[in-house]
Parts: structure tokens; sequence; C-alpha cells
């Protein structure tokens, strides 16, 4: 609903910037926080904890940042044979910058313990961080790789939702941290798994957080104008009839960030004082300027 086209390379620099922010903040919390703790949480980072440790008990030494670095090459190349080009080439990027980025942690900024004594703290922390890297990536139509993968297998060659399947992998890994480490892990693991999928809904439901508004008014030109040239953005309006008094009226609706919509409700009551107003929020609007018809 923008007047003006976006540049499609300007929009691509700012995903992959985005998207290289978000692996960081990701690669951050696991390496400081998941990994040290042994949270096993599902996904690639808790399987890497749980393989870890079962080399560690067969006298194996190999970091686990390595490990994950590791299975996710692996798993990328596994997506390669079994899904070919509907891959994605942003799945691709993320999941190459996670092991490089833990790679590297791993190799220069290796962990001797956790942080801090409080497991529950560090857990959070794990938990935030890992869920705002992965808001930002899904976001912008990306994917971290890992488990997204498995899921995108099972989708193609067993017709099972990929929600479902992933859910249940994750579920997998979590039982496998109860029997690895002991109830205690597990559980602090159970927690973090079920409190992920709440903060990665809640934080992208709020991230794209619009104003949808309704304006019914007799002063459509001012207010169209004002909506069109001064706020910078589109528009839809329609003739309606007052089914009280009968009074001809244009109805106006159009979709802006909050911030916009601050500014179109103070100016709404200075053009029309008898103006009716509706305003409505909304995270999915689908269309220019928005989220594109094909995500």
């Amino acid at each position: 609903m923008r007047k003006n086209e976006t540049n499609p390379i300007l929009v691509a620099i700012k995903e992959y910037l985005i998207m290289t922010v978000a692996i960081t903040i990701l690669a951050l919390g696991l390496h400081l926080f998941n990994m040290p703790n042994n949270f096993t949480a599902g996904g690639m980072a808790g399987l890497s904890v749980v393989i870890s440790e079962l080399l560690h008990m067969n006298g194996i030494m190999f970091s686990t940042s390595n490990l994950f670095s590791i299975l996710n090459v692996v798993l990328l190349i596994i997506g390669f044979i079994f899904i070919g080009r509907g891959f994605g080439v942003k799945t691709v990027y993320c999941g190459l910058l996670l092991s490089g980025i833990m790679w590297i942690f791993g190799f220069f900024f290796p962990m001797s313990g956790t942080l801090t004594e409080n497991k529950l703290l560090e857990l959070l922390f794990s938990v935030l961080l890992i869920c705002i890297g992965q808001t930002l990536v899904f976001n912008v139509g990306g994917s971290t790789g890992g488990f997204d993968i498995i899921g995108m297998i099972i989708r193609k060659y067993f017709k099972l939702e990929i929600g479902k399947a992933i859910m249940l992998a994750d579920l997998v890994v979590v039982a496998l941290g109860f029997i690895v480490f002991n109830a205690e892990m597990g559980l602090y693991s159970l927690l973090g798994a079920l409190m992920a999928p709440l903060i990665i809904d809640t934080s992208i439901e709020n991230f794209n957080m619009s104003k949808y508004f309704i304006i019914v008014t007799t002063k459509p030109e001012e207010m169209s104008v004002f909506i069109t040239h001064t706020i910078e953005r589109g528009a839809t309006r329609w003739k309606a009839e007052g089914c009280y008094t009968g009074e001809e009226k244009t109805v106006i609706m159009c979709v802006m960030s909050r911030f916009q919509a601050r500014r179109l409700r103070a100016e709404v009551k200075k053009i029309d004082p008898h103006a009716f107003i509706l305003v409505s929020n909304s995270s999915d609007i689908i269309g220019e300027g928005f989220k594109p018809s094909n995500q």
C-alpha cells in the first residue's frame, strides 16, 4: 500500500543484513547459555548436546559447538539431496552462517563452564536470545535450518504437517535429555521447549503489528490527501449513507504502522470532529507495502 515501489535489491540487502544479525544473536544464545548448561530443549542444538555428552562418556572429547556446526552442514547436504531446488536460498545462507559462527565461537571463545550458577536465569536468556534470532529470521521469510530441514523432508515424502513433525522431533530430543543427563536437566529443557513457541509466536505477532483504520467522514478529500501525501500510505474509499440520518458519507479504509496511526488519529479529529473511527490491530496483512502474497 505504499505509493512508491520498493527497490528489490535494497529489500534483499536489508533482509540478509537482518538475517546475519539474527543468526549472530541466536548463536550467542546457544554458545553462552544453551550448550554450557546442557539444555536439550529440542532442535539441532539439543541433539548436539546429547551426542556430545554420549561421546564424552565414551572418552571422546568433542566440542558441542563444533559438533553442532558439523551436524548442521550435514543436514543441509541431506536437504539438498532430498528436497533439491525447493530448499530455499535463505535457509542455506542461515544454515551455513550459523554453522560458521558456532565454529568460530567454539574455536576462539570456548566456554569452560556456565556464566552463572543460576540455571533458571540462564535458561531464560538462552530461550530469549534464540527466540529473538528465530523471530527475525522467520519475519523475512528465512529459516535457521536444523530440524526445519527434517520437517521439510518428512512433509515431502510422508505428507505430514511440518509443524507436527518438528514438534515430535523436538520432544524426542527433550526425552533424550532426561535419559542422558538427569530429571532436573530434562525438566529445564522441557520448560525451554514449551516457552520457545509461545515467545516466537508472540514476538512475530507484535513485530508485524499494524493498525487497521475504518473512517466514516463527510470530508473525504482532506482525509485522503493527508493519508496519501503526508503519511504516504494508500487507502480505499467508498460512498455510504447513514442509516439513522440518511446523510451521505464516505468510508475510508487504510492500514499503517503504529507510529503512523498516532498521527492519523490526531489529525482525523482536526479535519472532521464528527468522524467515526474504527481502529483494529492486525499482524497478518498481505499486499503491497506489507507481506508479499507469496509468503
